[in-house]
Parts: C-alpha cells; sequence; structure tokens
C-alpha cells in the first residue's frame, strides 16, 4: 500500500457503535391521606408537589388527601400529582409521606423497601410495629428527631409556634360569653384591670404564648424551675414579665387571680407527682380557662384530660379546661405549608440522587431522625423501651 493509499485509508469515515444514554427513572413519592379523626394537615401543599414534580419526580397523592387543609383533589391535579387510591398510593411510590404516625393496620398493608416519612409519637408505639417495619426492611424517618447540630428541629419548632400562638386565641374565645366563659376580654384596656395569664413552662411554645398575651396587654406570668429558660425569656421581654420558679405559696397566690392558665410543661415520668395539683385549680375563679398543650405527652396539670375537636372543653370546679392534644389542626392549612416548606426541600434532594444513602451520609439531621434503615433498628431509646436490638446507623452508613 502506497503512502497516498494509507493517507486515504485512514481519512474514510468508520462505523462507531452508537451511543445508549440511559434515562433516569422517576423517582416516586406518594402523600397518603389522614385516618385520625382530629388530624387535618397534610404532608405536602400543591406548591410543594408542583416543585417536585417539576425536578422530575412522580407524585401520588391519596383522594382526599388535602381536604382538611382546604385543599381539593383539583388542586393538586394541576401541578401534575397523579390522584390515586390508598392501595394504589402505597404500591407505587417509593416514599411514603405523612403527618400522623403510621398505624399497625398501615403497617402490616405496607409493602416491603419502602422509605416512611412521618410523626413517630413512640409513647404510642407497640413493639409489634417495630417488629413490622423491620420484618418489611422498611427505612423510616420520624419528624421529631430531625434535629440539627445545633439542636434545631424545624417541624417541632414550627408547631410549637403554631401551638403557642394559638393557644391565646384559644383562650381569648373560651374567656367570652359565646364558649361559656365569663364574658371578659382577653389583654387590656384604658381604666379596666388587664386580665392575668399564667404560663406554665418555657419552651418555644411558651415563648410564643408569652409574646401574643403580652401583646395583647395581659399580665402575664411564667411559671418553671429551668432558671435559664426563664432568664431568656426575660432577656427576650423584659422586666414587664413576670418569673418564678413553681413556688407553692407564689402558685397558690397567683391562680387566684388567674384569667387563664397555660400550660406548655410535660410530666416526664408518669409516676411523678403533679405539679399543678387540683387543690391549686380549686382556687381559681370561676370561669376562668386552661389550656393544655402538653396532654398528649403527660401533663403537670392534675385535672387535665385529652378530650377532641368535636368535644374540646369540659369544666371541672368550675374551670374550664381545653385538652385537645393536636391544637395545630386548628389551623390546618398553615401548619401544612409549615410542614412542606421542611418537607419539600428533602424530598426535592431525595428524588435528584435517586436513594436515601447519600442523604443520610450528608445530613446529621436526617441520621438522627433515622429510627429504621432497611429494616433494622437504629434508635437506641426505641430499642430500649421494646427490648429489642439496636444498631449505629453511623456504623452501618460506613459498610455501605
Amino acid at each position: 500500500m502506497t503512502p497516498q493509499q494509507h493517507d486515504k485509508t485512514i481519512l474514510i469515515p468508520q462505523p462507531q457503535e452508537a451511543l445508549v444514554t440511559k434515562k433516569k427513572k422517576s423517582f416516586t413519592i406518594s402523600v397518603l391521606k389522614e385516618n385520625m379523626t382530629d388530624e387535618k394537615r397534610v404532608a405536602l401543599t400543591p406548591v410543594g408537589v408542583q416543585t417536585l414534580v417539576q425536578e422530575g419526580a412522580t407524585v401520588y397523592v391519596v383522594s382526599g388527601s388535602g381536604n382538611g387543609a382546604n385543599y381539593n383533589d383539583e388542586d393538586y391535579r394541576k401541578v401534575g400529582a397523579k390522584i390515586v387510591d390508598y392501595e394504589q398510593a402505597v404500591k407505587n411510590g417509593q416514599v411514603l409521606v405523612k403527618v400522623s404516625p403510621f398505624t399497625n393496620d398501615q403497617i402490616k398493608q405496607l409493602p416491603t423497601n419502602k422509605i416512611l416519612f412521618s410523626a413517630l409519637h413512640p409513647n404510642t408505639q407497640i413493639r409489634e410495629n417495630f417488629e413490622l417495619l423491620m420484618q418489611k426492611n422498611i427505612t423510616g424517618i420520624a419528624y421529631e428527631f430531625y434535629e440539627d447540630e445545633n439542636g434545631m428541629n424545624p417541624f417541632v419548632h414550627l408547631m410549637n409556634e403554631i401551638t403557642g400562638s394559638t393557644s391565646v386565641m384559644l383562650a381569648a374565645e373560651l374567656l367570652s360569653n359565646i364558649r361559656g366563659g365569663k364574658g371578659i376580654m382577653l389583654g387590656g384596656l384604658t381604666g379596666i384591670t388587664p386580665s392575668e395569664i399564667i404560663v406554665l413552662g418555657t419552651d418555644t411554645a411558651a415563648q410564643y404564648a408569652v409574646r401574643i398575651a403580652l401583646g395583647l396587654g395581659s399580665v402575664v406570668k411564667v411559671f418553671d424551675d429551668d432558671l435559664h429558660g426563664l432568664l431568656k425569656l426575660k432577656q427576650l421581654f423584659g422586666q414587664q414579665l413576670f418569673t418564678s420558679t413553681f413556688n407553692r405559696k407564689v402558685l397558690w397566690k397567683s391562680f387566684q387571680s388567674a384569667d387563664v392558665v397555660i400550660n406548655s410543661k410535660a410530666r416526664n415520668i408518669d409516676e411523678e407527682p403533679f405539679i399543678i395539683e387540683q387543690d391549686l385549680i380549686k382556687v381559681m375563679k370561676h370561669g376562668s380557662v386552661i389550656i393544655d398543650l402538653k396532654i398528649d405527652v403527660g401533663s403537670i396539670v392534675e385535672t387535665s384530660k385529652p378530650t377532641t375537636f368535636d368535644n374540646p372543653t369540659y369544666e371541672k370546679f368550675g374551670v374550664i379546661h381545653y385538652c385537645v392534644p393536636n391544637i395545630p389542626s386548628r389551623v390546618s392549612r398553615t401548619a401544612s405549608i409549615a410542614i412542606s416548606n421542611v418537607l419539600t426541600p428533602i424530598l426535592k434532594e431525595l428524588s435528584q440522587v435517586g436513594d436515601i444513602l447519600p442523604l443520610l451520609k450528608k445530613y446529621t439531621a436526617l441520621r438522627k431522625a433515622t429510627y429504621t434503615y432497611l429494616g433494622m433498628l437504629t434508635n437506641v431509646h426505641i430499642a430500649n423501651r421494646f427490648k429489642l436490638n439496636a444498631r449505629d446507623l453511623n456504623l452501618l452508613l460506613a459498610l455501605f
């Protein structure tokens, strides 16, 4: 072959193997309808769903999921969601999201290898639920365990903001004649002695209750044995705020003149004595109000017992008690937006990578929120409570 022939040969276009690109499989997320009577919230709003659909995810929404928060099926359909029944949503979604915990019956119906996002409420769980999750190779992530390096849990913080703010509005309503109260206006008015509000506790809910109550012109007294918490509130609101530890004599005098008591202090152990015993309730004025924000986890108020939205109040010693466990559902649309705003970015990134593993390695908060991973129990407190074996998630992730 001459050099000229050789040059021509190499210039002839050669057949090449066609490039084959694999299309990324769409990540699937299912929004489940709540089945608890007093749960009106929804885990993802239409805006959240739209964000995920635009990212390329397929989002299934169980018909009627948003009704309690005043979102209808058409609101979700317009932004690209597929409206399905509960069985289809559970089957098709790689990730299943809801607000309230999965019940025993719902866990029994779950297919294997699902990722769950929901509240857990460990105090309401039974051992069988975790055994089933382990058998089904489930990865479970709980909102109340989601905590960053600074100790901040956005899910809990936002719900506490809503709870604390709403509690004062409830108090105003319950003091009115319409609700059988004393017929007084919450707050202060020129020439009239202002109403008095006692807040028990210093957490986020208590802080927001104090903020609203002071803004209305009420006299506010805060009780807690947490001196750091009392100092923080004093720094926030100044000398106008009365603070005290749970001093028996001071409590007695304050309860005699109080119009409203808002409890945001939990009792850690069931066997512990009540800090607010019924003799303190007996000295309160007839028609005064107690709003208990900790009835779901154990209240320090002896006369408190759970109520529902259908029958939210009862009277004990002439004092109106409001003890509905799920106050944020009273403003379900606002609460749903708050949950969706936190959950959407997590699900967006999850849909981008297509697997929970990279996110668990990347985010401390997500690791803390994970109580089962691929069927392995990873929460020590749950394991100890139900006498199950737990695995260290950090060590497990190092193996993958």
